[in-house]
Parts: structure tokens; C-alpha cells; sequence
């Protein structure tokens, strides 16, 4: 009976000795694949932060030209008002020479508000993929906190019994 008690110690031994074999190798998996995701999470973070300085470039740019388009917009309408008035008998060459820089000022309103749309869809499509980065980078920032929790030493919880007095008095409390 000795015998079987101490080869069953002996197996009971070789059981918990593969056990920690295999929870040492789970745990030199977890924290190779959490230095992978840690670097890909510093990545994704650099990414962030590259696509918010060019979303923030060309916001600043969209609103440059913005400005520019108005004060051009600005001068089309007062040219409109400068026409010579026909009391003032112009000649067809005066006319003429007010439509001509009319048309060259509508043109040119026209290239500044082409360039600001443009430099909007731009911020725009910037500012989507800046977002889309986030999220991406949100996202691995949960899987690496989960990971790091199973890495962390679990904590047992601390169990405290209060009574205070009356029959239906005891709660337990889990800390």
C-alpha cells in the first residue's frame, strides 16, 4: 500500500512539474505575442500621429485658401460695382475693357474656389483616415490591455464577513 502512496506522490509530482512546464511555455507565448502587439500598438500610435499633423496641414491650407477665395470674391463684386455708370457715356472701349477684367476676376474666382474644394475634400479624406487610424490603434490598445492583464499575477479576492448585529445582518463583501 506504501508502495502505490508513494508512486502515486511520484505521479502526482511529474503531473504538477508538466503543469508548470506548460503554464511557463503559455506564458512565454503570451509575453512574446505581447511585445509583438506593444510594437504594434507604438506603430499604429506613430501612424496617429503622423495622420494628425497632415490632417492638420491641409486644414490649415483648406482654410489659407478659403481666405483667399473670399478676398478674391470680395474684388469680383466690387469690380461689378465700379461698372461705369451710362450717364457717365462710356465709350465701347471702356466697356470693353470693364467686362474683360470682369471676366479675368470671375476667373480667377472661379480657379480659388475650384482650389479651396479641392483642398476641402482633401482635409477631409485626411481627416477620415486620421479617424480610421484611431480606431485601429483604440482597438489594439484593448487586445494589448487585455493581454497584459493575463500577464499581470492574479490577485486572489479578499473575502470579509460584517455583521452588524440583526439576524439578517451578514453580507459578504468581496475585495
Amino acid at each position: 500500500m506504501s508502495d502505490l502512496r508513494l508512486q502515486l506522490a511520484a505521479a502526482k509530482a511529474q503531473v504538477t512539474a508538466i503543469e508548470r512546464e506548460i503554464a511557463a511555455e503559455e506564458r512565454r507565448k503570451l509575453e512574446a505575442e505581447h511585445q509583438a502587439l506593444r510594437m504594434e500598438c507604438r506603430a499604429a500610435q506613430a501612424e496617429v500621429d503622423r495622420l494628425r499633423e497632415e490632417a492638420n496641414q491641409r486644414r490649415d491650407a483648406f482654410i489659407r485658401l478659403r481666405g483667399e477665395a473670399d478676398n478674391i470674391s470680395r474684388h469680383v463684386a466690387d469690380w461689378r460695382i465700379s461698372k461705369p455708370a451710362p450717364s457717365s457715356y462710356p465709350t465701347e472701349q471702356e466697356l470693353l475693357a470693364w467686362r474683360t477684367e470682369l471676366q479675368a476676376r470671375q476667373a480667377a474666382a472661379a480657379e480659388a474656389e475650384r482650389a479651396c474644394a479641392e483642398a476641402c475634400k482633401a482635409y477631409q479624406m485626411a481627416r477620415t483616415e486620421w479617424m480610421r487610424a484611431r480606431e485601429a490603434l483604440e482597438k489594439l490598445a484593448e487586445r494589448e490591455s487585455l493581454l497584459r492583464g493575463q500577464l499581470e499575477p492574479q490577485r486572489s479576492p479578499i473575502e470579509i464577513t460584517v455583521h452588524d448585529g440583526a439576524a439578517e445582518g451578514v453580507r459578504l463583501i468581496r475585495v
